[in-house]
Order: C-alpha cells, then structure tokens, then sequence
C-alpha cells in the first residue's frame, strides 16, 4: 500500500544507457557510489548509417585493416 502511494516518487528505467566512460555522469555515480549497483560494460560494436545501410565502425587494428570501406590511406591517417 506504502508502494502504491509513493509510486511517483521514483522511476526505473530498464533501457541500457550509452555513457562516455570518463564522462561526469559515470565519474558522478562512481563517486556518490550509486555505481555499485549498476553493471558497467565495454561496447562491443558501433554502427553507422551509411549509403542507406547499417556499417560496423572498426574498432580494433585488426578490424580495420579488414574494413572494405576505408581506403589505404584512411587505413594509415588511423595506425
């Protein structure tokens, strides 16, 4: 019942959120240590939209030496 009247008084969201690691949003709830609760993870990919379609954004030197989509010397401003 206490639940019920105070329901408004807080929200959770479920939805994962994009946060910049040395943003001060992260560094905020690192320090207030609201970070305990929260699970930080690594992107595993990043895509854009080009060309009408969806392209992976090479995130590894590996990756981007594979990437069709850059040129050599794109390839080198990058290394």
């Amino acid at each position: 019942d206490e639940l019920s009247k105070r329901g408004r008084d807080y929200n959770i969201d479920l939805v994962p959120k994009l946060n910049l690691s040395s943003g001060s949003l992260v560094q905020a709830l690192l320090k207030s240590g609201v970070g305990r609760y929260l699970e930080f993870m690594p992107l595993l990919a990043t895509y854009i939209h080009q060309d009408g379609a969806l392209r992976k954004v090479p995130m590894s030197k590996g990756e981007i030496f594979q990437a069709k989509s850059l040129t050599p010397q794109e390839k080198r401003l990058l290394m």
